[in-house]
This record gives structure tokens, sequence and C-alpha cells, in this order.
């Protein structure tokens, strides 16, 4: 089998654009084999979306990023609530997204070493979301290096 290199775009059909025979889940959005540190897009409607990541050192995150779509193109941003960044830590790295829209991760850091995966929840209302998230975050606790990925000042 050829060597090939993911680069997380999932197909119809679950396969990656790369070489080879590689096949992805479109609920895996980084594995030690991908490249590159952006995922492919995904959808959060009525159902929640869980994101977890394993693998991520003191100096890696994983941020959420909001898009849509325009005539001229695409936009992206940073995810931010309560003035807080929202994104994945080595001591925060699991997320549920219960506002509706859609999004795209980022890899910062890491390395070869970050597994990220996530899909739909049943949980609801109540669950564990972007309100805990930003209730909880203290931005003030973060490393400097994640402050400066995230663009904070140290």
């Amino acid at each position: 089998m050829p060597a090939a290199v993911n680069t997380g775009v999932p197909l119809q059909g679950g396969t990656v654009n790369a070489p080879g025979y590689e096949q992805q889940s479109a609920n895996t959005f980084f594995t030690i084999a991908d490249t590159s540190g952006i995922s492919h897009s995904f959808s959060v409607d009525e159902t929640p979306y869980y994101i977890k990541a394993f693998g991520l050192g003191n100096a890696a995150l994983v941020s959420v990023l909001m898009i849509t779509k325009t005539p001229t193109g695409e936009l992206q941003e940073q995810l931010s609530l309560n003035g807080n960044p929202v994104g994945l830590i080595k001591f925060n790295n699991c997320l549920v997204l219960d506002i509706p829209g859609m999004y795209r991760l980022q890899l910062i850091g890491g390395g070869n070493n970050v597994t990220v995966v996530g899909g739909p929840t049943n949980l609801s209302y109540w669950s564990w979301g972007l309100r805990g998230y930003a209730e909880a975050t203290d931005v003030g606790s973060f490393s400097s290096e994640i402050k400066a990925a995230f663009g904070l000042s140290s």
C-alpha cells in the first residue's frame, strides 16, 4: 500500500483526498497521521456536538473556529464567549458545542501526537455546554504559550 498523507478533509463515503486507501470518519478531526492544522467543517444543529482531544501537551491547543459561507467565500474566526477563547487544552480536553452553526477546529502545537474526535450527543438543555465553559474558564490561568496561541496578551 502506498504511503499517504491525511489532509483531514473527508469526501463522500468517508474517503480522504489523499493517495492510498485511507478512510476517515467525519467524526475524526485530527489523528497522529495528520499534516494539516485545520479540520474539515462540521455542523451543530439541534443536537449538541462533543469534542474530545487526546495527547495534548502543555503548549498544544485545539481552537474552535466558527465559520459562515458568504457570496464572496467563507469567513472564519475564533469562537469566544464571555471574553474567553473556546478551545481544548491539556487540562480542559473535552467540550460540548451547543450553539447552532458551522465550525472547524484548528490544532496549534502538539506535533503529531494529538488525536481529536467528536460527534453528536444526546445531551441537551442541561448539558455541560458552552455556557458552562464560559462561566468556568479563567483565561488568567492559561500558560503564556496558550495565551499567545489564542492571541491574548501574556
